[in-house]
């Protein structure tokens, strides 16, 4: 509830929304958690591919989705080692 009442204050801010991405451990990982969050946005003809959905797929969103649902993985050691190489 509390992820999906943020989001809505970008689409707020932003005025629309494009594209929807889910990442880290609970994003790339929860089904359940992207099917909730994606359900609060259905009045603006936002929807998720449940088949897709299950599988983690990279684009979960439904033929008719108006805007683009991803599933992106992180690589955090990858980002904390370049912070390191860049600051040396």
């Amino acid at each position: 509830y509390k992820i999906a009442q943020q989001i809505g204050a970008y689409v707020a801010s932003l005025n629309g929304l494009d594209a929807l991405i889910f990442t880290a451990g609970i994003g790339e990982n929860a089904w359940y958690i992207r099917k909730n969050i994606v359900s609060s946005f259905s009045y603006m003809n936002i929807k998720i591919d449940s088949t897709k959905n299950l599988k983690n797929s990279f684009d979960i969103s439904h033929a008719k989705s108006k805007a683009q649902i991803l599933v992106i993985p992180t690589n955090e050691e990858l980002a904390m080692a370049q912070k390191i190489c860049y600051n040396l």
